[in-house]
C-alpha cells in the first residue's frame, strides 16, 4: 500500500510548490546556523540537477516530492550562504568612520530634516560590498534614483533586509550620471504633466497610486493615510497595480482575448517602467505577470502553487527579503487574501450568480483586511479600526481613479497647457474624494488606536483565519482552480 501511495501521479506544479517552499526553509536555515557548509559552486549544480530530474520526469509521481524538497534546500542553503557572504565585509568596518559610495535604490524619504537613502553597489576605498545600506542625511540637494553618491559617517549594524546602516552621514559628493536610470527619466516626466493638470496635493496623491513615489505626498496626509489604513494606495504594491491590471484585461476581454493579454501585460510593463523595478513593485509584477500568463493559456494553477513559487522567485533574487523584509511578508499575506479568502468570499455571499467590479473590490477588500491585520499589528503595533469602512469608500473608485490620473499625466506631457484643465478634471474630483474621506476618517475617534500583539498572538489569529478558511473551502466546497488573480471565474 506504501509503495501505492509514492507511485501515485502528482502535478508538476505540486512539486515546484515542494521546491519552493524548500527553497526558502533552506535561506532561513543558512541565516540560523551560519555555517558555510554549502559554499561554492557545487551545491548549485547538484541543486540544479536534482531540479531537473524533478521537471523533466515525463510522468512525475509522489516520490518525487523527496527529490523536489532536497533540490530547495540545497539551492536555497547554497543562495542564502553566497548572500550571508557578500555581506560579511561588512564587519570589519562596522564602529569606524568611513567613506561609503553607493548608488541611490530607490526614492528618498524626507523625515525630521533627514533624507533617508537606499544604496545599492556599496563601495568603501577598494572594497565592494554586497546587500543594501540605509542611509540618512540632511543635505539640501535634491537626490534622486540613480544618483551616485559619496557619505562620510561612522557605520553601523544593519536591520531588517539591510546589511549596515549609517545616520546623520555627511554627503562629500554626488554625482547624476546621463542616462542612469531611464526609467526615472520617463516617470519624473509623467510627474510634471500631471502636476501641470491637477492641484498639486491631488497630483501628488495619483503619482502614489500610479508609480509609488510618496515622498511628493505630504506628511500630514501620509500621517493621516496611516491612520486609516490606506497607506498601502501610495505604495507601488498588490493592490493598486493589480486591479488597474484586471481591469484593464475585462474591457479588453469584449473585444479579444490576446487584445486583452497584450493590453493588460502592456499596462503592467509600463506601471513597472515608470515606478522601476524596486523591491514592492517587482514582486507584484512576478505575481501578476505569472497569473495573466496562466489566464492566457488556460491554465488555472492553485493559490498555493502561485504564491509558493512567486515568493521563491523573489527570495532567490534577494535572501535578505526573507530574514527581515516585512514589505514582503505583507505582499505575499495581501496576495494570499485576494486569491485563496477574496473568491471564496465571493462564492459564500453571491453563489454562481455573475459579481460586477464592484463587489470584487469589495469583497476583495474585506480579504485583504482580514489577513494583513494581525501581520500589521504585530509589526507596526498599530491598528486602524476604520481601516476596513475607508477601503471600501475609496477602493471601489480606485480604477477609474487610476485610469483618470494616467490620463491626465498623458495629457499633461504632450498636450497645450489650454488642453490639460479638462484632461485632468475626473482626476481631480477622483482624488480629492481620496483626500477628503482620509482627512475624515482620521478625525474621528479612535482613529490612532494601538495594537499590542505579540508574536504568540500574531500565529494564534492566523490559525484562527486559517482554520476559517479550512471550514469556508469545506461549506461551499469551492475549488481554487476555478479562478485567477486576474481572470473572472469558470462558471
Amino acid at each position: 500500500m506504501l509503495l501505492g501511495i509514492w507511485r501515485r501521479p502528482l502535478h508538476v506544479s505540486w512539486l515546484l510548490t515542494w521546491f519552493s517552499a524548500a527553497l526558502m526553509a533552506g535561506i532561513i536555515l543558512a541565516a540560523t546556523f551560519r555555517k558555510p557548509l554549502f559554499a561554492g559552486t557545487q551545491p548549485a549544480i547538484a541543486g540544479g540537477l536534482l531540479l531537473a530530474v524533478v521537471v523533466m520526469k515525463r510522468s512525475p509521481t509522489v516520490a518525487l516530492v523527496f527529490i523536489a524538497i532536497a533540490a530547495g534546500l540545497v539551492l536555497g542553503l547554497w543562495r542564502g550562504e553566497n548572500r550571508l557572504a557578500e555581506t560579511s565585509n561588512y564587519r570589519v568596518f562596522i564602529g569606524q568612520t568611513v567613506q561609503l559610495h553607493g548608488t541611490i535604490a530607490d526614492d528618498i524619504t524626507v523625515k525630521s530634516g533627514q533624507a533617508g537613502l537606499r544604496l545599492r553597489d556599496v563601495r568603501i576605498g577598494q572594497t565592494r560590498l554586497g546587500g543594501q545600506v540605509w542611509a540618512s542625511s540632511s543635505t539640501g540637494l535634491s537626490l534622486k534614483r540613480g544618483d551616485q553618491i559619496e557619505l562620510s559617517g561612522e557605520l553601523r549594524p544593519g536591520f531588517g533586509s539591510y546589511a549596515a546602516s549609517m545616520s546623520f552621514a555627511k554627503l562629500t559628493s554626488a554625482i547624476r550620471p546621463p542616462g542612469g536610470d531611464p526609467s526615472r527619466s520617463v516617470r519624473d516626466a509623467f510627474d510634471t504633466g500631471l502636476e501641470r493638470t491637477v492641484p498639486q496635493q491631488e497630483a501628488a496623491l495619483g503619482i502614489g497610486y500610479l508609480t509609488g513615489q510618496h515622498n511628493l505626498v505630504p506628511d500630514i496626509l501620509i500621517k493621516q493615510l496611516q491612520l486609516v489604513g490606506l497607506i498601502h494606495l501610495v505604495i507601488a504594491g498588490g493592490y493598486n497595480v493589480t486591479i488597474l491590471v484586471r481591469l484593464i484585461r475585462r474591457l479588453c476581454l469584449r473585444i479579444s482575448k490576446r487584445l486583452a493579454m497584450l493590453a493588460a501585460g502592456g499596462m503592467l510593463f509600463g506601471l513597472t517602467l515608470v515606478a522601476g523595478f524596486v523591491a514592492p513593485m517587482a514582486r507584484t509584477a512576478i505575481v501578476t505577470s505569472l497569473s495573466l500568463a496562466t489566464w492566457y493559456y488556460g491554465r488555472w494553477p492553485h493559490p498555493v502553487v502561485l504564491l509558493s513559487v512567486a515568493a521563491a522567485t523573489t527570495a532567490f533574487i534577494d535572501p535578505a527579503f526573507v530574514w527581515g523584509d516585512v514589505g514582503w511578508y505583507m505582499t505575499f499575506v495581501a496576495y494570499g487574501g485576494l486569491i485563496v479568502l477574496g473568491p471564496m468570499l465571493k462564492r459564500w455571499f453571491w453563489g454562481e450568480e455573475h459579481h460586477g467590479e464592484i463587489k470584487q473590490i469589495i469583497v476583495d477588500t474585506l480579504a485583504v483586511q482580514i489577513v494583513t491585520t494581525p501581520l500589521m499589528a504585530f509589526a507596526f503595533q498599530q491598528y486602524s479600526i476604520y481601516g476596513l469602512p475607508a477601503n471600501l469608500l475609496v477602493l471601489p473608485f480606485m480604477p477609474l481613479t487610476m485610469l483618470a490620473a494616467t490620463v491626465a499625466g498623458a495629457a499633461g506631457m504632450f498636450l497645450p497647457a489650454a488642453a490639460t484643465h479638462w484632461a485632468g478634471w475626473p482626476a481631480s474630483v477622483l482624488l480629492s474624494y481620496t483626500s477628503k474621506v482620509t482627512v475624515w476618517m482620521a478625525g474621528a475617534p479612535g482613529a490612532g488606536a494601538v495594537a499590542r500583539l505579540d508574536a504568540r498572538g500574531m500565529v494564534l489569529a492566523y490559525a484562527a483565519i486559517l482554520l476559517f478558511i479550512w471550514r469556508l473551502k469545506r461549506k461551499i466546497g469551492y475549488d481554487f482552480r476555478t479562478g485567477s488573480l486576474v481572470g473572472e471565474e469558470y462558471h
